[in-house]
């Protein structure tokens, strides 16, 4: 392997790490919260700290693909002729500019990137709800895809309990975040130069 993809495969591999380092620990406690809970030893203090790591497993779910979808967008930059990037938004900025470099933007690994894309702008932009986001069609669309393409449903879409009625979020789930990576890595293997003919 190439120095320029090891560098990135390991970084990607580094967020993962640590989010599976932070996810044991928040497992083990959360774990030792539910003992007590079964045991009826939970004293209201330890309830709230319960009730804290059941919410931050979600939290560091996202904030792990949040961090995973931003080196992708710098590694597209660096990859990228600074001078034939669009003005658009998003990934969708890089597509002519690596095109022009021999990239296949056309394959099912970009297509997939730019589904992934529309769930990063989701849990952005709208943080993570689908009724208030803005392209709502097209990220449901992204997330079936994908759901599909993993074989799994790794973004569940959720309706919000003592909500206005059709108040919906999307809801990551750890498997996404392999999946991710995955599309992520396969992209930039397939499609770095020295592969190109």
């Amino acid at each position: 392997m190439d120095p320029f993809k090891s560098v990135i495969f390991n970084n990607f591999d580094s967020i993962l790490r640590v989010h599976y380092l932070i996810i044991d620990t928040v497992d083990r406690e959360t774990n030792s919260y539910l003992k007590k809970i079964y045991s009826n030893e939970l004293n209201a203090n330890e309830f709230e700290d319960f009730s804290l790591y059941h919410q931050s497993t979600n939290i560091l779910i996202q904030s792990t693909f949040l961090q995973l979808y931003a080196l992708l967008e710098e590694t597209l930059y660096h990859e990228s002729c600074k001078k034939t990037i669009k003005n658009l938004s998003g990934i969708k900025r890089f597509k002519e500019a690596l095109a022009k470099q021999g990239y296949d933007t056309s394959g099912n690994f970009w297509k997939r990137l730019e589904e992934i894309s529309k769930i990063r702008n989701c849990l952005l932009h709208s943080n993570g709800r689908l009724d208030i986001d803005r392209y709502r069609s097209e990220t449901e669309s992204a997330i079936e895809m994908l759901n599909n393409s993993a074989n799994e449903q790794v973004i569940k879409t959720i309706d919000l309990k003592h909500h206005k009625p059709g108040t919906t979020i999307i809801l990551i789930q750890e498997s996404f975040l392999d999946y991710s990576s995955f599309i992520i890595k396969s992209f930039i293997n397939s499609q770095h130069p020295e592969n190109l003919i």
